[in-house]
């Protein structure tokens, strides 16, 4: 996996390391950075991004504009 990781191919992939470290390591922070805008994921229907976002800490939008 690499490059965005809110590209509908790499959702899933996501998800399940988020989960994963959410079950091992409950207390630990997960920050994700995204070129997409909230925008952009508003209109998006895919479960794991939700997902991802309700499990994560912080996430950066749109970081690769300079």
């Amino acid at each position: 996996m690499g490059g965005e990781p809110l590209a509908p191919e790499n959702l899933f992939l996501v998800d399940l390391v988020i989960g994963h470290i959410n079950e091992a390591l409950p207390k630990t922070k997960i920050f994700l950075w995204t070129g997409y805008t909230m925008d952009e994921l508003a209109t998006r229907r895919e479960p794991h991004l939700k997902s991802i976002i309700n499990n994560i800490c912080c996430i950066n939008y749109n970081c690769f504009i300079t």
